[in-house]
């Protein structure tokens, strides 16, 4: 796992605690990791987690150390923003400022 990697593996941790502990939001988050294989698994369930039902949303893959990756879990970590935001969760409790950056590519 690179640094780049475990940072926002960190954003993901702390964002899915946030949002999954508040009283206001429905959204459960499940985070894995296996470290033997470093292998990360998030299911996202935006309407909370029932027996038999599907996330609506889930991330999994090998952290590789390539863009790529990287590229997927900032993704993931967008959405997860995007998903405290719209609940009104408070970022007051990160240790931390979350800064979203935008890359784009001209074709």
């Amino acid at each position: 796992m690179t640094r780049s990697e475990a940072q926002i593996f960190g954003e993901l941790s702390a964002l899915a605690a946030l949002i999954t502990n508040n009283k206001n939001c429905k959204t459960q988050i499940f985070i894995e990791y296996a470290g033997h294989i470093n292998e990360i698994d998030i299911r996202v369930f935006l309407d909370g987690w029932g027996i038999n039902k599907n996330p609506t949303f889930t991330f999994r893959g090998y952290l590789t150390n390539d863009s790529f990756t990287v590229q997927k879990l900032r993704e993931c970590k967008h959405q997860l923003i995007k998903i405290a935001r719209g609940a009104k969760i408070n970022f007051d409790s990160f240790p931390y400022e979350i800064e979203e950056v935008k890359h784009y590519k001209l074709a």
